[in-house]
Formats: structure tokens, sequence, C-alpha cells
């Protein structure tokens, strides 16, 4: 099992699974679990599998709540998983964000679910950030760690907490003074994705975001891409977190004042309707770990 690198299972295979075994899937890379119509809950130790970069559980239509996950994780494909809850900080927060409309309500379970597991990752780095910069077991070389975080799940509408956003595939925004300080830890883009009616079948479809530096330096770009599988007339958002490692890394030192984000795909089958980006800081997880902390306290007491 050590060696064992991707992991396929099936609702009863999982149920079979014991937690005790996990902590042996220390080469684990992608854990799939799609259509695994039946199953409410991932074993509560998942964050062992610290090798792990994919998670696969689209289909699965009745899990609630997602465990701890490792920080290894880069990517989460969770379509379909219309029974996922979103954080009850979110009730508190969808209010300020975007007020209710009887016609368009927010939609907890697509932008909400995403902004939970975007939140929880961001968590969870800066947790690693604080344990790295703690110990006295660190090398002094070590290199900055790059970190590329991508969550696709079904639905339609950005969601509300991304402050900047834009109808079609492109988005421009200026950047504000002292923007690349030492608290920024990314950007978080998103967009709103749907495949044609006129495709008889399912399709296979490349998408990819490119995020421009526009300033007085030299334009340069980062570039992420994803593949994966659409129905007709499915309506998907895709939500990439870019860490400041990748953009140190790719585009240079920060020092510019617009960004302009682009969603292009090769193939027509596939049209971007909305998109959107926001500058993540640390204050602003500080900020979401404090609010969900006291709703659950108040759902407590409620119960």
């Amino acid at each position: 099992m050590k060696s064992l690198s991707e992991l396929y299972m099936d609702v009863t295979a999982i149920k079979k699974l014991a937690p005790s075994s996990i902590k042996y899937l220390t080469a684990l890379t992608l854990f799939d679990l799609s259509y695994c119509g039946n199953l409410k809950f991932l074993p509560c130790n998942m964050d062992n599998l610290r090798s792990l970069e994919k998670l696969i559980i689209s289909g699965c239509l009745r899990l609630k709540l997602l465990p701890r996950l490792p920080s290894t994780i880069r990517y989460i494909d969770a379509r379909y998983c219309y029974s996922l809850e979103p954080s009850p900080a979110l009730v508190k927060l969808s209010s300020l964000l975007q007020p209710y409309s009887q016609w368009f309500p927010y939609n907890e379970s697509s932008g909400g679910v995403a902004f939970t597991i975007l939140y929880r990752f961001l968590q969870g780095l800066l947790c690693q950030k604080t344990v790295n910069e703690t110990s006295t077991k660190r090398k002094e070389d070590e290199g900055e760690s790059i970190t590329e975080f991508q969550i696709i799940i079904h639905g339609f509408d950005i969601p509300s907490w991304l402050t900047h956003q834009s109808v079609g595939n492109s988005i421009s925004i200026e950047l504000p003074s002292n923007w690349c300080n030492c608290k920024w830890m990314g950007f978080a883009i998103c967009a709103s994705a749907s495949a044609s009616a006129s495709a008889s079948k399912p399709i296979r479809i490349g998408i990819r975001a490119r995020v421009i530096a526009l300033g007085d330096t030299p334009q340069n770009n980062y570039v992420s891409k994803l593949l994966f599988g659409m129905m007709p007339c499915e309506d998907n958002i895709w939500l990439l977190y870019l860490s400041r490692d990748n953009w140190f890394a790719t585009v240079g030192n920060g020092e510019c004042s617009q960004i302009k984000v682009i969603f292009e795909t090769d193939d027509s089958a596939l049209h971007v309707w909305e998109c959107g980006v926001n500058l993540l800081y640390e204050q602003d997880v500080d900020e979401f770990n404090q609010t969900n902390a006291q709703c659950l306290i108040e759902k407590l007491r409620r119960d």
C-alpha cells in the first residue's frame, strides 16, 4: 500500500477502508470516489494522506461534509455534491456581501461550499507557514513553496465574495497601493462556464486562466490549465487560488498597477459567462475563522 499512488473506490470499498489503514497510503496522490451516491462522510483522518494532490468526489450526492484535508491538496472536483454544506459563517457573510433577492437568492450550494473549501485550504497554509517559521529544524536554504489550488463545482453564479466581477471571459482591475505587502497571500480567480447545447454527448474540455501583469514594468503573465469532462448544457464554477509564490516565480516582484484575467479555451463548445477576481490577505482568513467559530458556538447553543 505504501507505493500506491492512485486509488479508485466505490461506496462499498470506502466503507470497508479502516481508518487505521489511511496512514499507510503515504504515496497516494489521487483519491477518486466519484459517483459514490450513498457516501455521507469521508474518513476523518484524511489529513494523514500527506502526498495527496487530487480528490475526486463528483457525483457523491449525499456527501455532507469534508474532513480536514492535507495541505498537499491541489485540486478538488466536487461537482454534483448537492448535499455538501458550506460553513455556518456564510450565513453572516453572505448577508453582508450580497443582499438576498426573491428572484436571485445567494447560491449556498456552490459559491458557499467553494468559499469554505478555499478558506480551509488557506487556513492550512497559514498554519504550515507558522510551523515553518518557528521550527528550528527548517533549513536556511529551503526554497519557497509553489502553491496552486483548484476547485470545480456544479453551479452558475460567481460567488459574491469575489469583489471584482465582470460579464464575459475577462476582467481587468486596478490594484490598490501597497497591495503586494507581506500579508498578501495571492489571488482568488473564478469563472462560470457551461457546455454548449450543440454538444450531443459528454465532451472533454480544456480551459486556461491567464493572469497578466500591467503597468510600468514589461508585461508578463501566469497561466493555469484545467482539463475536465462536461455534459451538454452543464454549468460549472472553476475557482483557482494563485499564490504569491507562484506569482513571484513566474511574473516578477509584484510591481504592477493592474492585472487582467482572461479565461481561454480551444473548444467552442465551452462558453465562459462571468468571471471574477479577489486579492486575498492573511487577515481575511483570520476574520473568516473568527466568524466561523462564533457561528458554530451560536449553533451549538441553539441545538
